[in-house]
């Protein structure tokens, strides 16, 4: 899936010169055309960068505009990260809403996946994920709430890997610019697909190296509807420029703390409600 609308494409002028022409670039302009700038580069290096106070974002929307060209860098994309579904998130890292991210259709792999770290740390999250059909997409506009909508829903394990040295000092405006801090999708090796009452009571148990690492639960989510994140995203999207398309896939936010790997971690991610997802860390750049 490409990256389809021109409204992205407005979303993008706003801090990139070659759509202005002749059009001078403000001050502010430039200072978030370096901050993007700087993030590019810091995911391409796998480098981290400082939070200088002068060049962050002030509001949301110079945060998904920076987003639109940290992620262009990336395309295409495949579908859409939230992040902060619950109000202890938001109260860390000072926002009042979740965020969405853009995910990029190259980062994209199957259980069994060895994902390259080559330096610092990626960290990995159970969440539930979710494909729109054209059919979902039409009771959507329809008013019916995504758990009566979707009919592709499943587990998935999202990579994350933020650019800012100090994330959480930064804030929750940083991560939305640094699109979400998403650096990856795992799916399930084999066809899975869940009802929504079993992805809303889902559990994960977690192992890395043969040792338990984590529980996670569904009901840590928007208040036990992570579904819901994807009637969020169809209700804002739109406020920037963007929607949901058909094909688009959703990672619906995380059902666990953060679970930090390095190169040589093996973990493996156990579903009660029936699915199995592994993946293996080396030092390599990602696959």
């Amino acid at each position: 899936m490409c990256l389809r609308s021109a409204a992205y494409m407005r979303s993008a002028a706003y801090i990139c010169p070659g759509f202005h022409g002749r059009k001078r670039v403000s001050a502010r302009q430039a200072q978030l055309q370096q901050l993007a700038a700087a993030l590019i580069a810091a995911r391409r290096g796998w480098r981290s960068i400082g939070h200088d106070r002068a060049v962050l974002p002030r509001d949301l929307a110079e945060a998904y505009a920076v987003a639109a060209r940290v992620a262009a860098d990336s395309a295409p994309h495949c579908g859409w990260k939230v992040g902060a579904t619950s109000k202890r998130a938001w109260q860390m890292l000072g926002l009042q809403a979740p965020f969405f991210g853009r995910i990029s259709e190259r980062w994209v792999c199957q259980s069994g996946a060895v994902i390259g770290c080559r330096a610092g740390t990626l960290s990995l999250e159970a969440e539930i994920g979710a494909v729109l059909d054209e059919a979902a997409l039409e009771k959507l506009a329809a008013g019916v709430p995504a758990a009566m909508a979707l009919s592709q829903i499943f587990p998935v394990i999202e990579i994350n890997r933020p650019d800012f040295a100090e994330p959480f000092a930064a804030g929750g405006l940083c991560l939305i610019a640094d699109n979400g801090v998403n650096r990856g999708l795992i799916l399930p090796a084999h066809d899975t697909l869940w009802s929504a009452q079993q992805a809303q009571r889902a559990v994960v148990d977690v192992t890395m190296n043969g040792e338990v690492a984590a529980r996670g639960e569904a009901t840590q989510v928007l208040d036990g509807q992570p579904l819901s994140a994807v009637d969020w995203l169809y209700r804002t999207l739109p406020e920037f420029g963007l929607a949901l398309q058909p094909g688009d896939l959703v990672a619906t936010g995380a059902m666990m703390p953060p679970l930090e790997v390095r190169p040589g971690d093996q973990v493996v991610f156990e579903f009660q409600e029936g699915a199995r997802m592994a993946v293996d860390i080396t030092a390599n750049e990602a696959a």
